[in-house]
């Protein structure tokens, strides 16, 4: 999403193929990573993600994408975002306890 939220924001018009997200994560070898590893990317994929938002002007946060993503600014990518991120941390809580 953070590149979708690049592309639209330096107003890319060239339509974005989806992804089959299940096969990212049955192939992305999180059960050989230790649990230090994985928080220590998600520390950096979000600071990555803060700085990126933080470069954007306030005229591309509320840019659009092209027209199949209709009413979905580069602000409400960023939102979209930070949600997921804490959706997910609810569900390690509630059901790992970590």
């Amino acid at each position: 999403m953070s590149y979708r939220a690049l592309r639209y924001a330096r107003r890319d018009k060239t339509l974005l193929n989806g992804f089959e997200e299940d096969n990212y994560a049955q192939n992305c070898g999180a059960e050989t990573r230790s649990l230090d590893a994985l928080i220590q990317e998600f520390i950096t994929l979000r600071k990555s993600t803060t700085q990126l938002f933080e470069s954007f002007t306030p005229e591309m946060l509320a840019y659009y994408g092209p027209e199949e993503q209709k009413g979905l600014t580069v602000e409400k990518i960023g939102r979209m975002i930070a949600g997921h991120s804490m959706h997910h941390c609810s569900v390690l809580v509630e059901r790992y306890g970590v």
